[in-house]
């Protein structure tokens, strides 16, 4: 019977090889040590493990006297990562160098080599005789190229001399040298020349060179030499200033300014710090001391010539205009976080650029094609930000440095919150006498959507989508800026430690947290805001509909397009003041009944306001706006035309009380049957006004505070593991002086839970607004229940019903409003259920909006739209027993608009009439089935409140439809676009559809989509089943289908029109806004699947749309479009792969407009021959547009 064991053996000991303790791992069945000679002769399968190096083998042995180990039968040599397979294997103890006799290995590139005799010098080199290499994963390779010597640095490059080809044993080409980088792709230098030729570069040949010249020079050169534009670099230098400080310069292209070149560049520079501080513990640093951070630089900068926009266009060819008004564009990305002494922080986010105007006009173009394309919008958004903190904190002082500037370069779509943003925040907090000195100065706009909002269709202004991604902006400015200087709070009556005791009698009971404090501050406030109110009770909306050119949308619809023009002013602020402020109080006063307490403040301050100007006011007592004014409103003029001003003048009073009591508590008993507690919170606070000269008649010149109370109670009852919380909340706020009910606010929360398996809540809060006396302007409900549980399978279940709702009014009483009733509702009810990877969830969307029509106030429009929505996702389960992923999401919208047609005039009435419209009713079907998802997933158990899907996995049109984009489509496109840009210019033989293919080797797979919106008014007046799809408006087909390798197919089809009634409208071409067809075909037929043959097919057919003005070759959505019917892309395909070479023919027409060309017809020719695992040692030959490409190289 055998048993292994395992043998440590110190050298030291036993042996004298090295001057220090090493020791060597044995793990063997049988072995003989001879201490004497220092031998061990081991047999019969051995592994031994020296430093990072490993040797198995079926025999080994240690020369006597000698610090050699010899190693023999089915060798297995690691040597950090390099893995060899020899027959014999010689190792050098001392200097860790090996002969390997017999060798075969294979890079991680994929390139398999081997040789007779093979010297490895570390794990830095390898150089073999009488060698061999291959890109071949076959044991018996049918091609190969022979060398006299091969030499390899791993992960570096490969250099052989004395080459030859050899196919089927035959050797065809012979080279006297040749090297290849075994660098990524993207680091990889043209170490053997590569030939090619296009039109813009003529004939052009690329060679280049690596180098490492220590730490701080490494990378390599690329030399391109063409006929058009004579000389270009790429280069790539990293450098190492010690090992946590380093980084790379990378000019991915730079052609020469000679012969008349325009200038092409295209540079990249990054950093990487990582900062370890020398005193680890803060405490023990000076000031100055760095502690651990973290530094990313990144700076970028290229020629116009060299970017793309978001469809993959070359600015270079398609947007010329663009590129010659804008020559480059540079950006910075800088990120640093990082400790500085003792309590110190520093952090900088810098991302910028150095160039706006270009910046911002590119990103103008990139919304435009994501308006045409249907691309989510938010993969256009450019936010650009400087924002740079320092703050200290030790025992005796504070001290916080902020700065911040924000820009969003397309703002106003959904997600934007600001458009500008600027923050300057200082503060020095000093401990020990508790004075904090302070400057806040901000800036910024703001942006909200509108309820309802509308857009007239991209391309078609006579249609209008249901629905906008857009929003709107309701702060101009909010400017202000703060100097404060904060004292306290001092606790006059605490004891300290110098008595050495604290007493505990009545009197510190009552003054212990006693406290007094007080501030100054000087104040600047500048604020306008805005409101969209699409009614004639808005003199803009009024002025706008009677303009020439203004259709009767305008005067129906809430649109986006008409958002500057009828936005009205809402308040304007401009004041200033200085202020102080006195606080007493106490923070806790103990009461009898055991964790008890009350707690009381009382705070004075007083607004001493410099000159303000009294402004002018309209007849709904709002500031006339006036953007040549300092104060940004008409200001009020006495009769010698002088303006007016008033020097306010406010004291504010303000009380807040709290009482926590304890009414109830057996949890610190034993033996009880139930753990009982019963607290309530009790918080109550009170502000009073008074003011001098802070109004002009009865309209407020300055933005006075109000007089509030607020009553708030807490309740919770526990028993066990059961808890009831009732909170309610109530607010009046009243006007200083007249003490008219400004504000108001109610709320009601009650919610009872059994631990974390069940809850059952109720949160109803309500609230008015009144900006003059009597007149309420809007009134906000807020309903929401909730009920929730786990199964005794521990599934989540969750019932959900909300509503929000919001109404307004208005107080123009002389043109016929009622301000007793309602001008605008919008109301929205939503009801959900979700059952783990289950939900379920349905919305009724209701705005209605009244308008005055001969000075009686009447309806102008209700519409009402209903959502359901489900979804089924597989991958949320919380077990799942399959090996397989299944989302089904099914959406359905569909409503009705009831609204009064204008019938063509604005302000001729008499000829108005109503209006039933169904509005659009919108389907969206996904389905998707794969094979290749992990077979259980385990998720965090989540809050069972907080569980289940959300309207946006439902709805969402980005967040949630991949009915257009696949996950594995758009994570390739993705990385090939960027890999696009950091080429030279070798062709290449990776595409979109060979990683595709790879990526679909090993699944099965099938989803399918459609999204369609109907003309639901005509449908419904029309019900046949030959009018089902006459009334479609809108409608996106998407099928795809994969077998493993063997096969795939994939269909598209868009299509959009107007209404059924606009078809036939005078002046358009076609009944269709667009229509294309994409289709998508792959097919194996060979029966090895290691040595694939695939037939393909691509055709793009466009039976209607308008040329886009740059790219008359593609078409577009517009109601300028005419019938096409002509296919766009024609294209048949063979390939064939077989050992990691792959080729492939393709033939077909294209509809193009190539440079200085003609749009018509061209045919298209590609030939293509390559290794799969190095794409860019490729032959390749296309020809389209009438002109040819070429490239080759090894």
């Amino acid at each position: 019977m055998k048993f292994r064991y395992k043998l440590l053996i110190f050298f030291a000991l036993a042996f004298s090889l090295f001057s220090e303790e090493v020791v060597i791992q044995v793990e063997t069945e049988k072995s003989i040590i001879n201490i004497e000679n220092e031998s061990l002769v081991a047999t019969g399968g051995i592994t031994l493990k020296y430093g990072d190096i490993t040797i198995r083998a079926d025999n080994l042995k240690k020369l006597e006297n000698q610090n050699l180990i010899v190693a023999y039968g089915n060798v297995l040599f690691t040597q950090g990562e390099n893995q060899i397979l020899a027959n014999e294997v010689i190792f050098d103890l001392d200097s860790k160098n090996a002969r390997i006799i017999d060798s075969k290995s294979v890079t991680p590139e994929g390139i398999v080599f081997g040789g007779e005799e093979t010297i490895s010098e570390g794990s830095k080199k390898f150089t073999i005789k009488n060698s061999w290499f291959t890109t071949s994963p076959y044991n018996d390779p049918t091609y190969k190229i022979n060398a006299k010597k091969l030499v390899i640095f791993p992960n570096q490059k490969l250099e052989a001399y004395g080459v030859s080809l050899n196919v089927k044993g035959k050797d065809l080409i012979s080279l006297p040298y040749y090297v290849t980088s075994l660098k990524p792709e993207t680091q990889r230098a043209t170490l053997f020349p590569y030939i090619g030729g296009d039109s813009d570069r003529g004939l052009f040949v690329i060679q280049g060179f690596d180098y490492d010249k220590g730490k701080l020079f490494q990378g390599f050169v690329d030399f391109e030499v063409s006929t058009k534009e004579i000389l270009a670099l790429k280069f790539s230098n990293d450098y190492q200033l010690s090992p946590n400080n380093k980084g790379n310069i990378f000019v991915r292209r730079f052609v020469l300014p000679i012969s008349g070149n325009e200038d092409q560049w295209n540079v990249q520079w990054t950093h990487d710090f990582v900062s370890i501080p020398k005193t680890p513990n803060p405490e023990d640093r000076k000031f100055y001391e760095l502690g651990y951070g973290i530094w990313k630089l990144d700076y970028k900068n290229l020629t116009t010539n060299q970017m793309y926009t978001i469809n993959g266009d070359s600015l270079d060819d398609n947007y010329v205009s663009f590129k010659e008004k804008y020559k480059y564009i540079g950006t910075y990305d800088f990120k640093i976080d990082q400790e500085i002494g003792k309590g110190g922080e520093f952090n900088l986010d810098y991302k910028w650029t150095q160039n706006m105007d270009a910046l911002k006009e590119l990103t103008r173009i990139n919304d435009n094609i994501a308006e045409d394309d249907d691309i989510d919008p938010r993969l256009t958004d450019v936010d650009l930000f400087k924002q740079v903190t320092f703050k200290k904190e030790d025992n005796g002082l504070g001290l916080y440095l902020h700065k911040e500037e924000f820009k969003d370069l397309n703002p106003g779509y959904i997600g934007d919150i600001n458009s500008y943003r600027k923050i300057d925040n200082y503060s020095l907090n000093l401990k020990t006498p508790k004075i904090k000195i302070g400057y806040l100065k901000q800036d910024k706009d703001e942006y909200a959507p509108i309820f309802g909002l509308r857009q007239r269709a991209y391309g078609d202004p006579n249609t209008i989508d249901t629905y906008t991604d857009r929003i709107l902006k309701i702060t101009d400015y909010d400017y202000s800026e703060v100097y404060d200087l904060v004292l306290g709070n001092y606790y006059p009556f605490k004891e300290n430690d110098f008595f050495g005791y604290e007493r505990q009698d009545l009197a510190t009971n009552l003054t212990g947290n006693m406290y007094i404090g007080g501030s100054f501050n000087k104040t600047d406030i500048r604020k306008k805001t805005y409101e969209y109110d699409y009614t004639t009770d808005n003199p803009n909306y009024r002025n706008y509909i009677v303009q020439p050119g203004v259709d009767d949308y305008s005067r129906i619809y809430k649109l986006y397009d008409d958002g500057d023009q009828i936005r009205r002013v809402r308040d304007i602020l401009y004041e200033s003041y200085q202020g102080g402020t006195l606080r007493l109080g106490s923070d806790r006063i103990e009461l009898p009944i055991p964790n008890s307490y009350l707690n009381f403040g009382y705070e004075y301050e007083n607004r001493i306001y410099g000159v303000t100007y009294v402004p002018e006011f309209d007849e709904d007592r709002r500031k006339i706006e006036d953007p040549n004014s300092k104060t940004g409103y008409k200001i009020q003029k006495d009769a010698m035309g002088n303006e007016l001003t008033q020097k306010p003048l406010v004291d504010i009073n303000k009380f807040n009380f709290g009482l926590f009591t304890t009414i109830y508590d057996n949890t610190r008993l034993s033996n009880n049957k139930y753990d009982v507690k019963v607290t309530n919170n009790l918080p109550i606070f009170i502000q009073q006004t008074n003011a001098h000269n802070a109004m002009y008649g009865d309209n407020d010149i300055i933005n006075t505070p109000t007089n509030i109370f607020r009553f708030n109670d807490d309740f919770n009852l526990y028993v066990g593991n059961i808890n009831l919380n009732y909170n309610f909340t109530k607010q009046q706020d009243t006007h200083w002086r007249d003490d008219w009910t400004k504000q108001s606010f109610t709320r009601n929360f009650i919610k009872a839970s059994i631990g974390d398996q069940r809850f059952l809540s109720f949160d109803f809060s309500g609230g008015s607004y009144y900006p003059y006396e009597d007149f309420k302007y809007e009134e906000i409900f807020n309903r929401e229940i909730k009920y929730g549980f786990k199964t005794t399978k521990n599934d989540n279940v969750l019932f959900r019903y909300f509503e929000n709702k919001y109404q307004n009014y208005s107080n123009d009483t002389w043109a016929g409003w009622d301000p007793e009733s309602v001008k605008e509702l919008n109301d929205v009810k939503t009801f959900g259920i979700n059952f783990n990877e289950w939900g379920f969830e349905y919305s009724n969307l209701r705005d209605i909006i009244h308008d005055v029509y001969n000075n009686s106030m009447d309806l102008k429009y209700d519409s009402s739209r209903h959502r359901i929505g489900f979804v089924y996702d597989t991958s949320r389960m919380k077990e799942k027993p399959f090996d397989s992923n299944h989302l089904v999401r099914i959406a359905y919208e569909f409503g009705k608009d009831h609204y009064r047609n204008p019938n063509g005039t604005a302000t001729n009435y008499n000829d108005d009439f109503y209006t039933n419209q169904r509005a659009g009713n919108k389907l969206i079907l996904v389905y998707r089935y794969e094979n290749d998802a992990s077979p259980v997933l385990k998720t965090k158990s989540p809050d069972l409140e907080n569980s289940g899907l959300t309207s946006n996995d439902v709805f969402s049109k980005y967040d949630s439809n991949d009915l257009f984009l696949t996950r594995d489509e758009e994570t390739v496109y993705n990385a090939l676009a960027e890999q696009d840009k950091e080429k030279q210019g070798k062709f290449n033989l990776n595409n979109l559809d060979r990683i595709l293919q790879q990526q679909r080797k090993n699944r099965r797979y099938f989803e399918f989509g459609i999204e369609l919106e109907n003309d639901s008014q005509y449908f419904h007046d029309n019900q046949s089943i030959d009018n089902v799809f006459k009334a479609v408006t809108d409608l996106a087909f998407k099928a795809e289908i994969g077998y493993l390798e063997k096969f795939y197919f994939r269909y598209r089809y868009d299509m959009e029109r107007p209404d059924v009634l606009q078809r036939d409208d005078i002046g358009r071409n076609s009944p269709y806004n667009f229509r294309q067809h994409e289709f998508e075909t792959k097919y194996m037929f060979s029966k090895d699947p290691d040595s694939p043959w695939w037939i393909g097919y691509k055709m793009h057919y466009t039976q209607d749309g308008a040329p886009k003005y740059d790219e008359p070759e593609e078409y577009e959505s517009s109601s300028a479009a005419s019938r096409v019917d002509k296919v766009t892309l024609n294209l048949v395909t063979l390939s064939h792969r077989f050992e990691n070479l792959e080729w492939e023919i393709g033939v077909g027409r294209q509809w193009d407009k190539p440079e200085d060309k003609g749009l018509g017809y061209y045919n298209i020719v590609t030939l293509k021959f390559g290794v799969t695992t190095f794409p860019d040692k490729n032959l390749q030959y296309e020809y389209s547009g009438g002109s040819s490409t070429f490239g080759a190289g090894l």
